[in-house]
Order: structure tokens, then sequence, then C-alpha cells
């Protein structure tokens, strides 16, 4: 399993995504097929809620060795949307929503405002962000600037 916390290595396999622009599947909620570009090599990738973080599973090589991989990057956009989407149909009609991560989070934690999946930060807490949603508007602003 693979956490987004090394910035450094997520920025590396973020900009290997782009470069190589792997193809999703959906399968189900968090679980996706990743194909390369060329089509010749397949993988399973799985978002999950551990210990109260979002990690991946990616069953490339780079993700075995529990390393930031560029498929767990290339999906985690998609990821954050259907979360944000089950989040919303959660608020209109809360017995709609058929799954729901696993919350082993603390009674009255405060989830990322942002992504709706891991705790808010101290770092962060005026902006409601986790620490990988804070690190990725602190990017945004960088280069926005």
């Amino acid at each position: 399993m693979m956490t987004f916390e090394n910035k450094r290595a997520a920025e590396r396999a973020y900009v290997r995504a782009q470069i190589e622009k792997p193809r999703l599947r959906e399968i189900s909620f968090g679980k996706y097929q990743v194909t390369s570009q060329a089509g010749d090599r397949t993988y399973a990738l799985e978002y999950k809620k551990v210990n109260g973080k979002l990690v991946a599973d990616c069953s490339c090589p780079a993700g075995r060795k529990n390393s930031c991989c560029k498929h767990a990057l290339a999906g985690y956009s998609h990821f954050k949307m259907r979360v944000n989407e089950r989040a919303a149909a959660a608020a209109l009609a809360p017995a709609a929503m058929d799954f729901q991560l696993e919350d082993d989070t603390a009674a009255g934690a405060t989830l990322c405002s942002e992504c709706a999946i891991d705790e808010v930060s101290e770092e962060s807490e005026d902006l409601a962000m986790c620490q990988y949603c804070f690190n990725s508007y602190l990017d945004e602003l960088q280069y926005a600037s």
C-alpha cells in the first residue's frame, strides 16, 4: 500500500502519468484497471482508507514495492470526483449511499472538505483540508503565481 505523503515521489509520478497517459477503467467504486498507453501492460489499482489515511494499492512493480506510482496519480482525480459525487448523493439521500469507505477515524474527527476521506491536518485546520489536499492547494497557489 502506498500513501501520498512523499511529495517529491508523488510529483515525479504525476509528471510520468501526464506524459505516459495510462488509461483507466473503473471496475467498481475505488477499483480500477489501468492500461499503459500502448496497451501492452494492465494493472489493478485500488484506493482505500487505512488508519484514517487514503492509500492506493497498485499491482505494478513500483506499487508492489509500496512506491508512489504513476497509475495511482493518474486515477486519483477520477477517484476524488467519485467520492465527491457520493458525498453529494449522501447529503441529499443518506439511504441511497450503498457503499462507504470503512470509517476508522477517531470519533468526532473532521473530514477534509476537499476529498471527504482523510482527517483534517493540524497544519491546514483553517481550510479544513487533509495533508494531501492542503499540499495540492499550496502547489496550485505556487503555480498560479
